[in-house]
C-alpha cells in the first residue's frame, strides 16, 4: 500500500495475538506520532469523553445542558 493520504488499512489479528484487555474496564485512546498511530488502553472512568450539548443559551455561546456521547 502506498502512503497516500486518506487511505486506511485494517488488519485482523490472528487468534494467538489477542490483547489481554478487559474492554468493559478499559478503552483504547489513540494518538498520531509521526507516521505511527499509538493506542494505549486506559481506565474508562479516567478518560474524558465527548459531550453532546442538549440545550444552548439564546445566542449559542454557552451549553446549558449536556450529556456524555454514547460509545
Amino acid at each position: 500500500m502506498s502512503g497516500s493520504a486518506g487511505q486506511v488499512r485494517a488488519v485482523q489479528p490472528r487468534a494467538g495475538n489477542r490483547i489481554p484487555v478487559d474492554f468493559d474496564k478499559k478503552i483504547g485512546v489513540s494518538r498520531v506520532e509521526g507516521d505511527k498511530i499509538i493506542t494505549e488502553f486506559k481506565d474508562r472512568k479516567s478518560v474524558v469523553r465527548m459531550q453532546i450539548c442538549l440545550k444552548w443559551n439564546f445566542d449559542y455561546t454557552e451549553c446549558l445542558n449536556w450529556e456524555e456521547a454514547p460509545e
